[in-house]
């Protein structure tokens, strides 16, 4: 199939895209991305780590990447990938490797110590002040004693003591002095610096890789359209002699199909004019003149298969064909309606098919027709008829 088909190559680049799912996990995501140089290409088909026909993930031209997720990221895959022009067709497969992705381990982060309490300061009781001591008042002086008449000096007279003095004792210090001026009462732990812990930075979470949407398989049906002409060999081996023909075929084909081959069925409609003089009576009027025929219409049914070598294909059909005679052109039919006599006959096409591009064609044909003559004894009139046809055609 490949050797007749010439496309260019396909431009495959590789993207490996490993997500951990966490950081830690062996599972990665492969994803490959490719393009293509050809505008004529219009379906890619894919599959990783083999060319198995059954097998085969079927896009149009506009998908250019495939991904596979949650995969073992220590070993390799191969993605297979071909391209095709019709969807029947395809070229040599470009193969592109991933490379395995080991995941390192992420560094051990180290657990914070925890801080040793700080014993609280006690408070300091509060200080009374102390009073100062009122000072002692000086005693009165004594008067001096004034001298007595000798009548009063019989009388003793009473001796004044001065009272003692009053030692004055300076305020003692108090044992509650002020903190900071060297109380020993209160004791103040000192606390060790406590170092500020390293933030540890979070893990970023991973965002989820989407699943490739499912894309149907293209459809191999095909219509198509051909139209062809020919000069048909009549009543082989009696009386040779010759006609014209031309038809027009519509062709369902590859109702069932694989890559290289297909079924098909066609209705093919045409015309025969048989003319009624001799070669050596051609001249332009009777050529020209629509009386100097013989006229049938003509219907085939054709059931058949093709095999398909690249761009090229060959067809068998086989059928029957519904002949209409007008005027005297079938001698014994099986039924008539009006001027036609009707008569059935086995038919068989087989051809070559040249495609030019994806829509339009060319094609070369030979048709087999088993005339069985007069139906009252058709094993004795039986007649073969022999057209090869030249055409074209349109594949929708």
């Amino acid at each position: 199939m490949g050797m007749f088909m010439k496309m260019r190559k396909i431009v495959v680049a590789l993207l490996l895209v490993a997500l951990a799912l966490p950081a830690f996990a062996s599972t990665v995501t492969v994803e490959w991305q490719w393009t293509v140089n050809d505008p004529a290409v219009q379906f890619f088909r894919y599959q990783v780590d083999g060319e198995d026909p059954n097998l085969w993930e079927y896009v149009p031209c506009d998908v250019t990447s495939y991904s596979i997720s949650g995969v073992d990221g220590s070993r390799s895959y191969a993605l297979y990938l071909q391209q095709s022009y019709d969807g029947r067709n395809w070229s040599a497969s470009s193969v592109s490797v991933s490379q395995p992705y080991v995941v390192e381990d992420p560094a051990p982060v180290e657990p914070v110590q925890p801080v040793a309490p700080v014993e609280p300061v006690q408070p300091v009781q509060s200080v009374q002040p102390v009073e100062p001591v009122k000072p002692v008042e000086p005693a009165a002086p004594v008067e001096p004693v004034q001298p007595v008449d000798d009548a009063q000096s019989a009388a003793p007279v009473e001796a004044v003591e001065e009272p003692a003095p009053v030692e004055t004792e300076a305020p003692s210090q108090s044992s509650s002095a002020p903190v900071g001026e060297g109380s020993d009462d209160v004791i103040v732990h000192a606390v060790d610096e406590v170092e500020t812990p390293v933030p540890v930075e979070p893990v970023q979470p991973v965002a989820p890789v989407e699943a490739p949407v499912p894309v149907e398989k293209p459809s191999t049906f095909r219509f198509t359209l051909s139209f062809a002409g020919g000069v048909g060999i009549n009543d082989i081996p009696s009386a040779v002699n010759y006609d014209a023909q031309a038809g027009i075929t519509l062709g369902f084909e590859d109702i069932v199909a694989s890559t290289v081959a297909g079924f098909d069925i066609k209705l093919a409609l045409g015309a025969i004019a048989d003319p009624l003089y001799s070669l050596s009576d051609i001249n332009i009027d009777n050529v020209f003149a629509f009386s100097q025929y013989s006229k049938a219409l003509y219907a085939d049914l054709l059931l058949g298969g093709n095999l398909k070598m690249g761009s090229t294909e060959l067809y068998l059909d086989l059928g029957a064909r519904l002949l209409a005679g007008y005027g005297g052109y079938i001698a014994s039919g099986l039924f008539s309606a009006g001027s036609f006599d009707f008569v059935v006959q086995p038919t068989a096409v087989l051809g070559l098919r040249f495609n030019i591009g994806s829509l339009f064609n060319l094609f070369v044909e030979g048709q087999y027709v088993l005339d069985m003559g007069d139906f009252s004894a058709p094993l004795e009139n039986m007649r073969h008829s022999v057209t090869p046809r030249i055409g074209f055609g349109f594949t929708f």
